[in-house]
């Protein structure tokens, strides 16, 4: 939804010579979109705390929201993942696992009203 691919599609199909990369659209982040993006190093890293599906990467993207990076759409780029996770393949133990870090994701975003004190934004 975030990612309105139908803009996407609408916008991109022949605005620009194949290959020429650039910005259609930028998006303010929203809980729970997981985009798949590209950055360099200097982002706030990955929290190494999360180690179960669910939010090891929305912990990065929250953070990443209420530090104030901003996301973009790009015309001719795009990311696939392959092994999405189905409700069948999660186990007892993983849905533990859940409840903890749903518990400690609490605390993290608690957390970033510290680290970030002068942002207005947060990850809801």
């Amino acid at each position: 939804m975030h990612t309105d691919y139908e803009s996407w599609q609408r916008e991109s199909m022949g605005l620009s010579k194949k290959g020429d990369l650039s910005v259609l659209f930028e998006v303010l982040w929203k809980d729970p979109w997981e985009p798949f993006f590209i950055s360099d190093n200097s982002v706030p890293l990955f929290d190494e705390r999360f180690r179960t599906t669910g939010f090891n990467r929305i912990s990065q993207l929250c953070e990443l929201h209420v530090a104030g990076y901003k996301f973009a759409v790009l015309n001719e780029a795009f990311l696939i993942h392959r092994g999405y996770i189905t409700p069948q393949s999660f186990q007892p133990r993983r849905n533990r696992d859940l409840e903890a870090s749903r518990a400690h994701f609490r605390q993290f975003k608690n957390e970033l009203k510290t680290k970030y004190p002068h942002s207005t934004r947060r990850c809801y």
